[in-house]
């Protein structure tokens, strides 16, 4: 096992440029994830890290050994790099048993009939598919077959896991049990993983970093808790979670606070200042978290906190909590609540410590 590195690595497809200079490193055993909307170049930069894809400019380097460097002309094929990949589709072969599906690899790389079965066995036993060997696809369920697809990519020891979106193909609830099997996996077999998906919270609860990619560029990379809660910009705000955006104004900066006009908002919000950049009359976007907004009742005692009057445009019940738009002017809001409130009009507290400041474009 060894450190990933990607240097300025860029993909172009005549004039379009699907993957700019992308940069990052991924440590020994780690679960490294990229995500972003459709068409980002998550999964192009995967494909290139994989050799199915050939850069237009950039290194990517796997420890000692060099992969791809555009400037020397060179780019190691895929077969040499003994990556394991799973894809969307899990690409079983349907006319092959489970332990057919996981001996083709280990055929190609000349592998002895008896190393080859103890192998097999012990993938199966990696994923939980103990006694399943002779089993074809079709007998199987949609996540014993995911397992089938993660057990070929392990079976012959790569040294890089890469994961394409894995578990889309699966409901909700086994969704959510493959997440936990998943991590729970790699850190038992201890193999550096990088993981595609568009599903945030996949990201969130699978990942020890994440790389948010967006129109090609990475816009940031950090812990799970570090792009939630500190989003560089308002894209990754936005993609990461639910996140409110009001336009305003800076009217004042006073010990450490902007003192911020809200359009349609009766006075001004008192947020820290996270951009020591930011001066009095600049055009700024208030950004906090649907979750962070406190709701009470009109007229009710309030927490201490900035608060706002607004207009109950609709409500929907979720299950452990109620999902509320609420309007400011023109603005619309998204909150969160256990509580149940009738409405017409909600009053919500703004948390100043929950306020995040972004310059406006």
């Amino acid at each position: 096992m060894a450190e990933l590195i990607l240097d300025s690595v860029t993909k172009r497809y005549g004039p379009i440029t699907a993957v700019a200079d992308v940069n990052f490193d991924i440590a020994d055993g780690e679960f490294f994830t990229l995500v972003g909307p459709s068409g980002c170049g998550k999964s192009t930069t995967l494909s290139m890290i994989a050799g199915l894809n050939d850069p237009s400019e950039g290194t990517i380097r796997l420890g000692a050994e060099q992969f791809v460097d555009t400037a020397q002309g060179l780019n190691i094929p895929t077969e040499r790099r003994n990556l394991g990949m799973v894809f969307q589709s899990y690409a079983l072969w349907p006319h092959m048993s489970v332990a057919q599906n996981l001996a083709v690899p280990l055929k190609l790389r000349r592998i002895g009939r008896r190393e080859r079965a103890r192998r097999i066995e012990e993938a199966l036993h990696q994923v939980g598919l103990e006694g399943m060997a002779a089993r074809y696809p079709h007998e199987l369920s949609g996540g014993q077959q995911q397992r089938v697809a993660l057990a070929r990519a392990l079976v012959y020891r790569p040294r890089l896991l890469l994961l394409d979106e894995p578990l889309s193909n699966l409901d909700a609830k086994l969704r959510d049990r493959a997440r936990a099997w998943l991590k729970q996996l790699q850190r038992e077999v201890g193999i550096t993983t990088i993981y595609v998906t568009h599903d945030q919270v996949e990201a969130l609860s699978l990942s020890d970093r994440i790389a948010v990619l967006d129109m090609g560029r990475v816009a940031q990379v950090g812990t799970p808790h570090e792009i939630y809660a500190h989003p560089a910009d308002p894209g990754v705000a936005a993609f990461v979670g639910r996140m409110n955006f009001l336009p305003g104004r800076v009217q004042a900066l006073r010990g450490g606070l902007a003192e911020v006009m809200l359009e349609a908002a009766p006075g001004p919000l008192h947020i820290p200042v996270q951009d020591p950049d930011l001066s009095p009359g600049q055009k700024v976007t208030v950004a906090i978290r649907s979750e962070k907004l406190e709701l009470v009742a009109p007229g009710a005692p309030a927490p201490a906190g900035e608060q706002l009057s607004l207009t109950l445009r609709g409500k929907a019940y979720v299950g452990a909590r109620f999902e509320y738009e609420l309007g400011l002017g023109d603005q619309v809001l998204h909150a969160e609540s256990e509580a149940n409130l009738p409405g017409p009009q909600v009053d919500v507290i703004l948390p100043a410590e929950a306020c995040l400041l972004f310059p406006a474009p």
